[in-house]
């Protein structure tokens, strides 16, 4: 598959897709930063060298019909002013996220029209577990109290 048909159904401009894996169960996308530096925000330097990298794996929407895992290459620059050596840092995900907002709220749309949990989890490559934690943890009245009978 072509990586600028891929970028457009992402839709996440800010990285650019430079290597994909289709495995026999999903597919793996290696993205990077389009930008070549980053603007240090303590003393406002370009920061061009690049030190070290290290990777995040972020769950997103199928695509033919294969869960798909993004692997955010993160760099870590030299700042040539301070010395500092700050991360990359994306607006797009969190710094804890391990999914993105769209499979996230698709998951919830699908459970509550009735789709059963066990296919939404096969469907998206997720556990049953965690597709009902999605789908009651922000509803209105949350998980449903225990009841306990004296």
């Amino acid at each position: 598959m072509d990586f600028h048909c891929i970028e457009a159904l992402l839709d996440l401009p800010e990285f650019r897709v430079f290597n994909q894996v289709i495995g026999p169960k999903h597919l793996d996308l290696h993205l990077e930063r389009q930008e070549l530096y980053i603007l240090y925000p303590r003393c406002e330097a370009a920061c061009f060298g690049v030190k070290e990298s290290r990777t995040r794996c972020i769950r997103d929407l199928p695509i033919l019909e294969r869960p798909v895992m993004l692997w955010l290459h993160m760099r870590r620059f030299q700042c040539p002013d301070c010395r500092h050596r700050p991360w990359e840092r994306s607006e797009t995900f969190g710094a804890r996220t391990k999914w993105t907002d769209r499979l996230y709220h698709q998951v919830r749309e699908d459970f509550l029209r009735g789709c059963p949990g066990a296919d939404l989890a096969r469907r998206y490559g997720l556990s049953e577990r965690t597709v009902f934690r999605w789908t009651f943890e922000k509803s209105r009245g949350g998980r449903p109290p225990l009841i306990t009978r004296s």
